[in-house]
């Protein structure tokens, strides 16, 4: 029930975000809250439902993982539809603008599209037919590319791949604010190992989270929220994403 609340949670932050999103365009504020705890209400929404993806996935998919029945599961899942809603959303435009749809881009660019990353390539500069399914698809997608391997590892030297995820992260925080300021960081997968790997972590090695778990949670929120500009955005996100869940988990 913990994964049901806590997904629900999240996408009425994800609903709350766009939303908000519009009445800012529109020149108004925001309802209910727009930065919990000193991070964007979307930051929050996203990572928790990264959590939830590593850890209900450990729970769905038994050691070892049929590769072939997982890989083929999850393109069954989100291909068919996001390509039907693309072409007849394409489709529409097409029409409707005289043969100038909004997301007309080079040919050789439509492989991003085939591959379902063409928001989350346009984040990077990077001219695609991007049209529907935001960069959370395409960054998913490349999570369940690598999810086999990393839970193998997680399973088997569990103190050795936190180490390596970890390191991976401060190095992609660190060279993303040094060199690439430009580019969302938010969006590349070290970025986001330890809460991917967090879910996964939970699920295998902690049984109970005991109601005390909440005060040195809720301390961590408390000073993001006091100190919203000290801490860098990326390092305030896990940090505030993983308080949250054990919090909701206790709930």
């Amino acid at each position: 029930f913990y994964l049901d609340l806590i997904r629900a949670v999240a996408a009425l932050l994800i609903v709350l975000t766009h939303f908000n999103a519009h009445l800012r365009e529109h020149g108004g504020g925001y309802i209910l809250t727009f930065e919990p705890f000193g991070i964007y209400v979307g930051a929050l929404g996203v990572s928790l439902f990264l959590i939830i993806s590593g850890a209900a996935l450990t729970v769905t998919y038994r050691r070892p993982i049929n590769l072939k029945r997982f890989y083929w599961k999850r393109c069954l899942n989100i291909y068919p539809m996001f390509w039907t809603a693309w072409v007849l959303a394409t489709l529409y435009f097409f029409v409707t603008t005289g043969g100038r749809p909004p997301n007309s881009a080079p040919t050789r660019s439509l492989i991003f599209t085939v591959l379902g990353v063409d928001g989350l390539v346009a984040n990077f500069q990077v001219r695609t037919a991007y049209l529907l399914g935001e960069w959370f698809l395409g960054f998913i997608l490349l999570y369940y590319l690598v999810f086999p391997a990393l839970l193998w590892a997680i399973d088997r030297f569990p103190v050795v791949t936190g180490v390596v995820i970890l390191a991976a992260y401060a190095a992609t925080v660190i060279v993303m604010q040094r060199y690439f300021a430009g580019y969302s960081s938010a969006m590349i997968l070290t970025t986001r190992l330890p809460e991917l790997a967090f879910g996964s972590y939970f699920v295998l090695y902690v049984r109970r989270v005991h109601w005390a778990v909440v005060f040195p949670a809720a301390a961590v929120l408390a000073v993001s929220a006091m100190l919203p500009e000290e801490i860098p955005e990326d390092v305030a996100t896990t940090l505030v994403g993983i308080s949250a869940f054990l919090i909701l988990v206790v709930v």
